[in-house]
Order: C-alpha cells, then sequence, then structure tokens
C-alpha cells in the first residue's frame, strides 16, 4: 500500500517545560498524574503511531477530551508536537521552516473545521477561493476554480451570498469547498458535521463518500459519533486521555472490538431494532480530568477487566495481533494476564433485556397546549408595511403529564425553538392557549 500519512511516536506535552516533564516520562515511568505535580504539565496525547494509505478515509474516534482534536493538529503544524515524527508525502513536517510550512499548508493539505471558519466580510465565492488568493492565482482563475468547486458541492448558485445568508449545511459545504480547492493530497475534517441537524448530517456525508470516492483524496476523520465511523471510514483509531488503544479495518473493529474501551463504546449504542428493549450499556464513572490522570493504564478505573497490581502501576505497549491491528492493553500482551483473562467477543446477555415498561397516566395534566400559534410578520417599505407572515408555529397542541418526557424532533427551521419560547413567554403568542398546572 501507498503510504501517505506516517505518525510515529508523537507526544504532546502542555505546559512550561515540556522535554523536561517528556525526559522524566521516558527515564523514570512518571505517570501523568506525576507529570502534572512535579513540572505542572499536561500530556495531551502519548506516543501515538499510525499510517494512512492514499485514498484511505481514516477515522479517528473517540469522546470529548480524548486528544483526537489536538492530535490532528499536529499534522499540518497547527500545534507543535513536543517529540516524534511526522511523515506526509514523504515530507518531513517537523523539518520545516515557517515559509516552507505556510507553502506545505497551501498546497498538500486542506483542512474543514467543525465551527465552518468562514470569514463573513468575504463572499462564498471569495471565501472558498482564498486557498489559491494565498498562492497568488490570478482573481480570473482563481474565481473559475472556486465557482467549479462549487458546483461540485452543489452551491454554484450560491457564490455571490455571505455565510450568514446560508444555513448551517451550506456553511459546512463551503468549508469543504474551500479546502478541496487547493486540490490538496490531504484532506484533515476535524467533526465537520456534528453541529448539524441528523438529516443535514446524513446528506453531507453520502456527499462526502462520494465526492471521496470521486476525488480520491486522502482523509483523516475526526469524530466522536460512531454511526458515522461506520458509515464512511476504512480504518479507524479509538483514543483515550491522549492515547491511541486500538486502531484497524472499520469492520473488524465494528464486529470484534479488542480493548475494554472500544468493547463499552460499542455496546453504549442504542439498539431499536430487537422486539425486547435492551438496558443501555454504559461505561462506569467519568473520563478523568487532564490534570487529575490516573497512574498505569488511563482507562483502568472504568475498565471491567482491570488487574490490580498490574492496570495500575504502568502504561500497557502497543501489541500487533494476529489479525493485523494494533491494541495498547495488558490482555493482549502479558502472557500470563491472556491466559487466566479471556473477555470474550461482545454478545448480548439475557441479564441485559427488560421488557418495556408501558405507563398509564390519569388526571390532569402538568402543561397543556391547545392551538398554539407563532406568526411573525413580512414587512416591507419604508412604512414597514405588513405583506405577510412567517408561520414558525401554526396550530401546534399536546398535553404532558408530570414525569413525562416529550421528544420534539424535526430538521433546522421546523419550529422546535420557536415552540419552546412560545411556551415560556419569551415570544407572545399569536393565538392559542397555555395551561400549566391548570394555571
Amino acid at each position: 500500500m501507498d503510504t501517505v500519512i506516517e505518525i510515529s511516536n508523537v507526544w504532546k506535552i502542555f505546559g512550561e517545560r515540556p522535554q523536561d516533564a517528556l525526559r522524566a516520562i521516558r527515564e523514570k515511568g512518571l505517570s501523568k498524574a506525576q507529570v502534572l505535580a512535579e513540572y505542572n504539565a499536561v500530556v495531551g496525547v502519548a506516543d501515538v503511531n499510525l499510517s494512512v494509505n492514499r485514498g484511505e478515509i481514516f477515522c479517528i474516534m473517540g469522546l470529548s477530551g480524548s486528544g483526537k482534536s489536538t492530535l490532528v493538529r499536529h499534522f499540518n503544524r497547527l500545534l507543535e508536537p513536543t517529540d516524534g515524527q511526522i511523515l506526509i508525502e514523504g515530507t518531513d513536517v517537523m523539518g520545516l521552516g515557517v515559509k516552507e510550512l505556510q507553502r506545505f499548508r497551501n498546497q498538500k493539505i486542506g483542512m474543514v473545521f467543525q465551527n465552518f471558519a468562514l470569514m463573513p466580510h468575504r463572499s462564498v465565492l471569495d471565501n472558498v477561493a482564498m486557498p489559491l488568493e494565498i498562492r497568488n492565482i490570478s482573481k480570473n482563475d482563481r474565481m473559475r476554480q472556486a465557482a467549479a468547486i462549487l458546483d461540485i458541492v452543489e452551491l454554484g448558485a450560491w457564490g455571490s451570498k455571505y455565510a450568514h445568508e446560508l444555513s448551517g449545511g451550506m456553511q459546512q459545504r463551503v468549508g469543504l469547498a474551500r479546502a478541496l480547492a487547493a486540490n490538496p493530497d490531504v484532506l484533515l475534517m476535524d467533526e465537520p458535521f456534528s453541529a448539524l441537524d441528523p438529516l443535514i448530517r446524513r446528506q453531507l456525508q453520502d456527499e462526502f463518500i462520494h465526492l471521496s470516492k470521486t476525488l480520491k483524496k486522502t482523509t483523516v476523520f475526526i469524530t466522536h459519533d460512531l454511526g458515522v465511523v461506520a458509515e464512511i471510514a476504512d480504518e479507524v483509531a479509538v483514543m483515550y486521555l491522549g492515547m491511541e488503544v486500538e486502531r484497524g479495518p472499520v469492520d473488524t473493529i465494528f464486529s470484534d472490538p479488542k480493548h475494554p474501551y472500544t468493547r463499552a463504546l460499542l455496546r453504549s449504542i442504542p439498539k431499536l431494532t430487537t422486539r425486547n428493549k435492551h438496558r443501555l450499556n454504559t461505561i462506569r464513572g467519568t473520563v478523568p480530568h487532564p490534570l487529575n490522570r490516573p497512574q498505569g493504564c488511563p482507562f483502568h478505573l472504568r475498565c471491567d477487566f482491570a488487574v490490580s497490581g498490574v492496570c495500575d502501576v504502568s502504561v500497557p505497549t502497543q501489541t500487533t495481533l494476529d489479525d493485523g491491528r494494533d491494541v495498547r492493553c495488558f490482555l493482549y500482551s502479558d502472557e500470563q494476564l491472556i491466559a487466566s483473562h479471556d473477555i470474550g467477543i461482545i454478545k448480548e446477555d439475557d441479564d441485559d433485556l427488560v421488557q418495556q415498561e408501558k405507563r398509564t397516566f390519569t388526571g390532569q395534566s402538568l402543561l397543556e397546549v391547545n392551538n398554539l400559534k407563532m406568526h411573525f410578520p413580512i414587512t416591507k417599505g419604508f412604512f414597514n408595511r405588513t405583506v405577510g407572515y412567517v408561520k414558525a408555529v401554526d396550530d401546534v397542541s399536546f398535553a404532558i403529564h408530570e414525569g413525562v418526557t416529550l421528544g420534539l424532533v424535526g430538521e433546522s427551521g421546523c419550529g422546535k425553538t420557536t415552540l419552546g419560547h412560545t411556551i415560556l413567554r419569551l415570544y407572545d403568542p399569536t393565538d392559542g392557549e397555555i395551561y400549566y398546572n391548570q394555571d
């Protein structure tokens, strides 16, 4: 396989003395808690190794605070690594000077951010053309290329608009178009769809998969959404507290996860396809704060298979299994533990099954909404003459008993938030009735 990205032993330590802290970790085996206490330093990324092949979509998965975004910002040195090697298309990114790095970013790497990061004073077309402008490409040429990219993301007619005139999904398309405009070899995508509604997110995922196959870009995709990973990834790396704990082909990871953290993540997915409802599996405890990391394996405090005297003492090394995946866990590197702890494969236990509880409610409702309407006037002209109405909420009725959860589901602009604001009288309703506890 043709390797495009190769990351070797990358560390990121935040603090005033990162090199001293790293030296102490390597020479004395200090835990992250000890590093914090002695050097007032925080380990953001710990000894990560990975490689990405040409044309591959490589997902880095983990919960908030796992180090995903920190790691990916090392690829183009938006964050400077404390140590390690980063090779992209054979170029040692760590060895580039300031001017070389700027040129390398502009020509080789495109990045799509979670918060869109569009320039509000520039039109959509100008935003997309920015990377080409930095290359000093003539205005006519860059506008022509930017317009062609906007056509690819189906926004060709929106080039003269500004960011505030676009929906969230359209803004994200502009962000993707801007990243593609310079025709980079590598795309870095940091949770680009997480702020969008589910239906829009699915639409953009499908469009991205199509573009990826058409343009054959090598992509590193950051997400905490397991559904996104299953849908788009070729390879996946799972991170926890700055450490890569498992890496391999997405089908292998999802069908037979090995690391206890990966297993726990996949077991926590709600299942709606069975007749009985499964009790939702959760991971006990919470993710430790980066300033209070445990000694030993970072996951051992929450792990159902942790071994006292082993997992709480030292950090496991990375082990390559027979199927080619990499796992950082003593259960796969310590011969005695391998023999005495067979964690098997994920299966649904009968104890996890619970019958759906059917509740009936009698008596008065706690909250009752009848024929609620919230119409916003459309005005025109110097005298603000009303020429029509936007019917944001139109004839909505429901009743909720005490202890009941009512879910309001819909795409952006369907009126969910306006309905909530109207119930609270943040907006005065155009018509209808709102009763709380029959008041």
